[in-house]
């Protein structure tokens, strides 16, 4: 068994290429720690089991979802080991179409020394081709790292003061570009230091990434740790570390002085792996190591609260709930937390929530209820798209539950077997809001926009809690198109330059009533290009209703429940602008006092 991760320098065959192995553990309370140190600029080596009782394609899909996640598209070569005793059946065709960047699968032996020679040349080929791109160190760079690993066997520690005369030793420059502190990214993300600028009182870099590795797994696989279901005391992660001699798979001894084990604690709680416990700070909660079964008095009513999921299309990363329950902690009620949920309540809003992971179904789930129920499940929403934020590959969807309450139909629909789960793409809804629809329909009926997200803050609803950025060039000279968090560009042109004639049409407003609609239209025009350039998605969503408003009220009949609820709906999209361009709202307020 790895106990978490084995790192091993290799030189490539007839090249200049130092190649760095790391072989992570595979257990399943270690994929939360891999995120920390996959990276892109590598090659993945994915190793199946032969063995009849497992589906190959389903094994290396949750892996290969993995390194999709975290490493992008990096080459993988897949390995079919024990090939003398049994058969990797994997339906390549398929992976092959799902994952272009696999690079071939290999069926070897080991202990028969069957099928080496192929794996080897199609490794060698694809870290050639990585090391390629990899960065260049200068010689002065290269002597600072060529004299840190000939230091790291002997300490596993180096203070910043010695990382700096070793700088100024081997003439790397404190001030020019590729400086000192470009030099130490570089070297954390190597592997070869490891340092927490966020850990205040620590002085040192980690100068052997194993001594932290190895501590940290010695913690999580302890009996002590596992017996006592993840609830540990500080004084005890000290005598775990050090009841026995450490070796790292290069044969180096690691210790655990006591006044290093602080580090370890507050590593782990910068990697989100570990909390102290409210009230009690020399206690620690491992929320990997908590019980798996779900507490059976939550004292939640879940069928009363609002529900909101994330499907997953690949695989629900396993340190998704650790860091959720982490990051929330202090709002756990009465220790209602276990490994794949926790309860939580919220004073400042409230309110009272539930999450909970379903690994069989790739399913993360939220429940909100009480007080400000919209405004506690955008903080929750927010939480979770923040750790997903660095796997930008990985493949979600976000689901609202569709509650009775909020169903026009006055007839049910007669639900078939499996189809209870009655969610709408929570994008979908959102989308529709913005283009002045009043419903959402779909095979369950009909249901009210505004009963469906009108509890949600209008300012969320209309940006979301995270706006995402991207740049673009195009083919027109150097134009740069900003995306918004619906993809869309900031190309915003108003609908409201052909309602002139409109105006002149509206029934029940004199001439100097239609003169003023027209000044009052072209500050709201004005307003409205310069609210584009900040959140364009606002911007059409009042341009488009200002529009239908306008229309709808030259009718000779108009609908006063559609003008009623679009007014209000634009009431509330100008109030969440007004601070950002006012004139926004200025221009709202004396249109709607005119024609409402």
């Amino acid at each position: 068994m790895t106990p978490g991760i084995d790192v091993k320098e290799w030189p490539l065959p007839n090249s200049d290429i130092k190649a760095m192995f790391w072989d992570f553990g595979g257990q399943v309370m270690a994929h939360a720690t891999h995120q920390f140190f996959l990276r892109s600029r590598c090659v993945y080596v994915l190793l199946l089991n032969a063995r009849t009782d497992i589906n190959a394609n389903q094994q290396a899909e949750y892996w290969l979802e993995h390194v999709r996640a975290f490493g992008g598209d990096a080459p993988v070569l897949l390995v079919g080991n024990k090939s003398d005793l049994a058969q990797v059946n994997l339906d390549m065709n398929r992976l092959t179409e799902l994952y272009p960047n696999i690079r071939g699968f290999f069926p070897v032996s080991c202990t028969k020394s069957q099928g080496i020679e192929p794996f080897r040349d199609a490794l060698v080929e694809q870290l050639q081709a990585v090391g390629m791109h990899q960065v260049l160190f200068a010689k002065t760079h290269f002597g600072v790292l060529q004299a840190l690993q000939a230091q790291s066997p002997k300490d596993p520690f180096l203070p910043k003061e010695a990382y700096e005369s070793l700088c100024a030793e081997h003439g790397v420059a404190e001030d020019a570009e590729l400086n000192r502190e470009w030099l130490l990214d570089l070297l954390d993300a190597l592997g070869v230091i490891i340092h927490f600028p966020n850990i205040d009182w620590l002085d040192d870099y980690i100068l052997n990434p194993r001594w932290l590795t190895y501590g940290v797994y010695r913690l999580l696989y302890s009996k002590q740790a596992n017996e006592q279901r993840g609830r540990i005391t500080e004084r005890e992660v000290g005598e775990i570390l050090s009841q026995e001699k450490v070796e790292d798979n290069e044969g180096n001894v690691l210790t655990y002085p006591r006044d290093k084990v602080r580090l370890i604690i507050d590593a782990m709680r910068e990697f989100k792996i570990c909390y102290r416990l409210p009230g009690d700070d020399k206690t620690l909660i491992l929320p990997d190591l908590l019980p798996s079964d779900r507490p059976k008095d939550l004292q939640f009513d879940r069928d009363q609260a609002m529900r909101f999921d994330f499907d997953f299309e690949g695989f629900l990363p396993r340190h998704l709930m650790t860091m959720f329950t982490v990051q929330r902690h202090e709002e756990v009620v009465d220790g209602l937390v276990w490994q794949n949920g926790v309860r939580l309540a919220n004073s400042e809003y409230n309110a009272q929530a539930m999450a909970q992971a379903d690994y069989h179904a790739r399913r993360f789930s939220l429940w909100v209820l009480g007080g400000q129920t919209g405004r506690y499940f955008s903080v929750l929403r927010d939480e979770v798209l923040k750790i997903l934020k660095r796997m930008e590959k990985l493949r979600y969807e976000e689901l609202l539950w569709l509650p009775d309450s909020a169903r026009v139909d006055p007839e049910r629909v007669e639900l078939g077997i499996g189809d209870d789960m009655r969610r709408a793409n929570y994008q979908d809804l959102l989308e529709n809001e913005v283009d002045g629809m009043l419903y959402y329909r779909c095979r369950y009926g009909r249901y009210d926009l505004a009963k469906l997200l009108g509890f949600i803050p209008r300012e969320e609803r209309l940006v979301g809690p995270e706006v995402h950025i991207h740049t673009e060039t195009t083919n027109v000279g150097d134009t740069i198109n900003i995306g918004d968090i619906n993809g869309s560009n900031v190309n915003f042109k108003s609908n409201l330059t052909n309602v002139t004639q409109t105006i002149q049409s509206l029934p029940n407003q004199d001439d100097g009533e239609k003169k003023q609609l027209e000044a009052l239209l072209e500050e709201l025009k004005t307003g409205l290009e310069e609210l584009a350039q900040q959140r364009e998605a606002d911007a059409k969503k009042i341009d488009k209703r200002m529009k239908q408003l306008i229309e709808e009220s030259a009718e000779q009949e108009p609908d006063q429940d559609f003008l009623e609820v679009t007014a209000k709906g634009l009431k509330e999209a100008a109030e969440a602008v007004a601070k950002m361009v006012p004139s926004v709202g200025k221009a709202v307020k004396g249109i709607l006092e005119i024609l409402v």
